[in-house]
């Protein structure tokens, strides 16, 4: 990721998870913790947690390869008004 722009960078660190996934792992995560969650959809949590820990990791090292330019990162506050 070093050899990416500036506004490459900026647009994976700015990037969300897809909001059906969320909603479907948010539904995993009840069901599992319900105890009634089939091994396939454990499965499937799974995935879609590295998934979220991947992109989660691309983001932060997109911000740190931003701010090692010189580039100054938003607040918590600021990301948390950033949210759709």
């Amino acid at each position: 990721m070093g050899d990416l722009s500036e506004d490459a960078l900026s647009a994976i660190a700015r990037s969300t998870a897809n909001p059906d996934k969320v909603a479907l792992y948010d539904r995993l995560i009840e069901r599992r913790g319900a105890g009634s969650i089939t091994a396939q959809e454990q499965r499937l949590l799974e995935e879609l947690s590295m998934e979220a820990d991947a992109l989660m990791l691309r983001k932060a090292h997109a911000y740190a390869l931003l701010q090692a330019r010189g580039q100054s990162l938003p607040t918590l506050a600021e990301l948390r008004r950033q949210r759709p």
